[in-house]
């Protein structure tokens, strides 16, 4: 079984750093890629009550660091985290800022989840959207990492697309053969999905410890236009989270 995840491993490194090493430059290119402010920055008052300014904040799956550089106004010490050594070059030339680092990284690694706990003890943890992207088998494996992260004192804030995502980017791209560009081009590349079902990202990570605090549902506004101009928003369920005592 190991050397199955070992060759999905090897897949999805490739994978996802051809795509941001052929992602042309500038910001806004990546579908998800808006203003920090209208992302990450909405999502600050749910996670400022439980995330205390003491612990490291991890934004796991950061891409080119545009929501993780905005965490820096109001946490000492920000690590944005990436499996493209690609992505991961990228954010460290376009964001510079004091107490931010941008390293590779793969939640699915248990020695390299270990050996982060062990150099920065418990931790919070930022997600936008990553674990719908994994098969089923190895979802609860990136939780039970996520939780070994957070300790018993962490917290996390995690956004993930449900299935109900589905239909809205189907109706998006059957507009037309020219609406939503961008959301073709991660499916050229493979790095879209949507198989969580509703609800069923706080199952995954109650199996994995994690107790759920907050729960709701969202919309992240995306850098993509339909046929008729107006931009996608993605439908989102977040979960603000700790490990159980």
């Amino acid at each position: 079984m190991s050397s199955v995840f070992e060759t999905r491993e090897a897949e999805r490194l490739k994978k996802w750093d051809r795509y941001w090493r052929e992602l042309p430059p500038g910001e806004g290119v990546a579908v998800w890629d808006t203003p920090a402010a209208s992302n990450v920055g909405t999502h600050m008052s749910w996670m400022e009550p439980y995330f205390a300014k003491s612990l490291p904040v991890l934004d796991i799956g950061c891409g080119n660091g545009t929501q993780t550089a905005h965490l820096t106004g109001k946490y000492e010490r920000v690590l944005g985290l990436e499996i493209s050594e690609s992505a991961v070059e990228a954010a460290s030339e376009a964001h510079r800022h004091p107490g931010l680092e941008f390293r590779q990284f793969d939640i699915l690694s248990d020695p390299a989840t270990a050996a982060l706990h062990d150099e920065l003890g418990d931790c919070n943890i930022y997600v936008r959207t990553l674990l719908h992207v994994f098969p089923k088998d190895e979802q609860l494996a990136a939780a039970a990492n996520l939780a070994r992260l957070l300790g018993s004192t962490g917290h996390i804030l995690i956004l993930e697309m449900p299935h109900s995502a589905g239909p809205v980017f189907e109706a998006g791209l059957n507009q037309s053969e020219d609406s939503l560009p961008k959301v073709r081009r991660n499916i050229s590349y493979d790095v879209i999905g949507a198989n969580l079902a509703d609800g069923e990202i706080a199952e995954i990570l109650d199996k994995a410890g994690i107790e759920t605090v907050e729960h709701g549902t969202t919309l992240m506004p995306s850098t993509d236009r339909l046929s008729d101009g107006t931009a996608l928003e993605i439908p989102l369920e977040y979960v603000l989270g700790r490990n159980r005592p």
